[in-house]
């Protein structure tokens, strides 16, 4: 599932301008109003996750069910031809969120229901948070391969899509193979729209979503406007971009663990908030590199991977503690919903990054062909877009993890609670 959404955030919007022929704008708001529909979907098949009781467990049908359409959406999706319409472009972009979704969804479910416990969740998740690198780091080594040979870059595209549409039953096989499902305590419960509304409006919940959303953002403007800035404003090649690329990555595999002990000794949350503080420096360390040499591009991208790890694990460990606080106050199980809500905001983050950051370069004048030719307004425009607003947003989300409520001591109660 990393080795899919890495080039749809990244690879495939420059794709379909420049061998699709596709307006920027149109583009932006493709993704932008997808997204958002992918966003309503995801809280439909959580409900129907935590309502969803049969022998084979709560969450395994439904990875099974979305792996098919995670292959024809990639399909279409990877593969387009010149002069295909933004139609095709929507269609194939729902296909896939859809199957996404379903994966994804089901995925994170089985990962919360394999520790009860505070610090052994972070310790799942950091091995998740692994795996997802290193399907990250699979993709970037595609794009680099290409690059370094002189591949035309749609041989990268066409590549990445080929190993989702491979591995994708296969890693989902081993998946309803070995991983348990035991979680069927869903069967009869009164879900609705009451619950969302709780759920929302609890401290932690509403925190917990808040540093998402805003992650999310600067996550996705820096993702959709990377290989842009790295190209024309700091005059790299596509392989020196794509080496920093993965060295990010691979430094985020590294500090997987180390993550997770950091989390032990400082609490999660403020590892989070450490995590927010990191990733705000990546892109400003990135924009004040000088041109042309990747050092302290490398320098930035280490920082970068690390942050990257515990803003990705973090909250989705935390999303499985919040889910034994409701389970003990209303004997609801929501874990489906709450990592739909947590999923949701942060898709609401990307897709609102992706056409932000296309919309902008359209009205400042940026011209994708054009490069590092473009006028030094436009350069300027994208250096903003790039380094100033993420660490912006990032910064921000810092603040809302200040007195958060669930701490290893609340947890601790509320197990017991539950226990007894």
């Amino acid at each position: 599932m990393a080795t899919l959404t890495l080039p749809i955030t990244t690879f495939i919007p420059e794709h379909y301008a420049r061998v699709v022929g596709l307006d920027l704008a149109v583009i932006g708001a493709t993704f932008m109003f997808v997204r958002l529909f992918d966003i309503a979907i995801d809280q439909v098949l959580g409900l129907m996750m935590d309502r969803t009781a049969t022998r084979w467990g709560r969450f395994k049908p439904w990875l099974a069910g979305g792996t098919p359409l995670v292959m024809i959406g990639a399909g279409m999706l990877f593969f387009p031809k010149p002069g295909y319409s933004a139609t095709y472009l929507a269609v194939a972009l729902i296909i896939t969120y859809i199957g996404y979704s379903l994966v994804i969804l089901s995925q994170l479910g089985l990962a919360a229901g394999l520790s009860n416990e505070y610090e052994g969740r972070s310790r799942v998740f950091s091995w998740w948070q692994a795996g997802t690198t290193a399907g990250l780091v699979l993709a970037m080594t595609t794009a680099s391969f290409a690059g370094g040979k002189g591949i035309d870059a749609s041989f990268a595209v066409h590549s990445m899509g080929i190993i989702v549409i491979v591995l994708t039953p296969i890693g989902t096989a081993l998946a309803l193979r070995f991983i348990p499902d035991g979680t069927t305590r869903s069967t009869n419960q009164k879900i609705g729209g009451q619950l969302y509304l709780q759920l929302i409006c609890r401290s932690a919940t509403a925190r917990l979503l808040g540093l998402e959303l805003l992650l999310g953002l600067a996550v996705g403007i820096a993702s959709a406007s990377a290989i842009l800035f790295c190209l024309a404003v700091k005059h790299l090649s596509v392989s020196q971009y794509s080496f920093t690329v993965l060295w990010y990555f691979i430094v985020a595999i590294v500090s997987a663990p180390l993550c997770a002990a950091l989390a032990r000794r400082m609490q999660k949350h403020r590892a989070l908030m450490a995590a927010a503080v990191g990733y705000a420096m990546f892109p400003v360390i990135q924009a004040n590199s000088p041109p042309g040499t990747i050092t302290m591009m490398l320098v930035a991208s280490t920082l970068g991977g690390f942050a990257f790890t515990a803003a990705s694990m973090l909250p989705r460990a935390m999303v499985a503690d919040i889910s034994d606080e409701v389970l003990l106050e209303t004997g609801i199980d929501s874990t489906g919903i709450l990592y739909a809500l947590l999923t949701g905001v942060y898709k609401v983050g990307q897709a609102v990054a992706i056409g932000v950051v296309f919309t902008s370069l359209d009205l400042i004048g940026y011209d994708v062909s054009a490069g590092r030719e473009n006028a030094q307004s436009a350069l300027m425009g994208l250096t903003i877009v790039y380094g100033v607003v993420p660490a912006a947003l990032a910064s921000i989300s810092m603040v809302l993890m200040i007195g958060y409520p669930l701490t290893a001591a609340r947890h601790a109660h509320i197990r017991e609670a539950l226990r007894r």
